[in-house]
């Protein structure tokens, strides 16, 4: 951990606040250390990989967490989901996770590696326009959106300032509502038993709008968003 931090103030001048696991494979000790050398913030999958399987992959899960959950000092932030255009995941894919989580009334964090855009000039130039397009239409379909890097979002979800909390059932009924059509075993027992319809008709009449299908996300933010 000292060579590492070490290493990064040589190259860009400051101390690091935020670390993402390389393949998501760490351990308590290894954040203690983290913790010790002023890193704030953890990226994680939602889990805790804390070894490897007889082939090398990641093994034995802890958790799961949620954004803005704590370890100490640490802030725990979860990835949720892609954007990898030689991977397939291009800018309608990215820009469903991003519709999902405003929905949600959740951070929409990416992940993305510099492979797609090195190597042959071709797929480079085909990432960059996914990721203008990205832009394009996430600004579209959501003006208020802010951008931000992964510490500022840390210290939001640590702090909870009220400017980027919604507070009362008002404002939270339409996100909690998607967060548990979202949770899949739980929502299809919802819908076997009817349920389902009932709990969407109370939530929309407790928010500010009312989700139509086929017609983009409903809103329910009406402050900025993350």
């Amino acid at each position: 951990m000292d060579e590492e931090v070490r290493t990064y103030v040589r190259v860009i001048g400051d101390s690091p606040a935020v670390v993402v696991p390389p393949t998501f494979v760490w351990t308590r000790d290894v954040e203690r250390a983290w913790a010790a050398r002023g890193i704030e913030c953890i990226v994680t999958p939602g889990r805790r990989s804390t070894s490897r399987d007889a082939e090398g992959r990641p093994a034995g899960d802890e958790g799961p967490f949620a954004n803005g959950d704590r370890a100490g000092d640490l802030t725990y932030l979860v990835r949720n989901d892609y954007f990898e255009p030689s991977r397939g995941r291009d800018a309608v894919h990215a820009r469903g996770a991003l519709d999902r989580a405003a929905s949600q009334g959740r951070p929409c964090l990416l992940e993305n590696h510099r492979d797609n855009f090195i190597g042959d000039a071709a797929l480079p130039r085909a990432a960059l326009l996914e990721l203008d397009t990205l832009y394009r239409e996430a600004l579209r379909r959501h003006p208020g959106l802010r951008f931000m890097s992964t510490h500022e979002l840390g210290r939001i979800l640590r702090d909870r300032p009220p400017a980027w909390v919604v507070t009362g059932v008002r404002g939270r009924a339409l996100p909690v509502w998607a967060r548990v059509a979202d949770r899949g075993r739980p929502w299809r027992l919802l819908r076997m038993t009817g349920a389902a319809g009932c709990g969407r008709w109370r939530a929309a009449s407790a928010g500010r709008c009312i989700p139509i299908r086929d017609e983009g996300p409903c809103d329910p933010m009406n402050r900025a968003r993350h």
